[in-house]
């Protein structure tokens, strides 16, 4: 724990410290049953501080995120299927745009949360 020294890992600042399936979960689209299945296919042990990865592991975590879209390029991924949603007229990314409900959610009386929600997602 007295080692607190901040380094880059996947285009994210964690502690070197930091155990390894932890510090897998703060990136951007991959969660904990992700970084466990990572850790497991790697032959990584999940406790392990990431200040404590050689280049042969790092070189085989990148091996085995390229089958999965996380961070920028997750973004990326996410927008521009609203893009096209919004471009070829689906009713749910329509919804969005206007701030109301796309589930099917009844709109008389409820919707607040989803009109709070959509109507910040697509300002530009």
């Amino acid at each position: 724990m007295k080692d607190n020294q901040v380094i880059r890992f996947f285009d994210i600042k964690v502690p070197s410290c930091d155990r390894l399936d932890l510090s897998l979960t703060k990136i951007h689209g991959i969660g904990s049953s992700i970084a466990a299945k990572l850790c497991r296919n790697t032959g990584i042990l999940p406790g392990t501080p990431v200040g404590g990865l050689d280049e042969g592991h790092l070189n085989r975590l990148s091996d085995f995120l390229k089958d999965y879209r996380y961070g920028g390029a997750l973004n990326v991924y996410l927008r521009d299927n609203a893009n096209n949603g919004l471009r070829s007229g689906e009713d749910r990314y329509l919804r969005q745009k206007r701030g109301l409900p796309s589930r099917g959610q009844r709109t008389r009386t409820n919707g607040k949360t989803a009109k709070r929600i959509n109507s910040r997602r697509f300002k530009r």
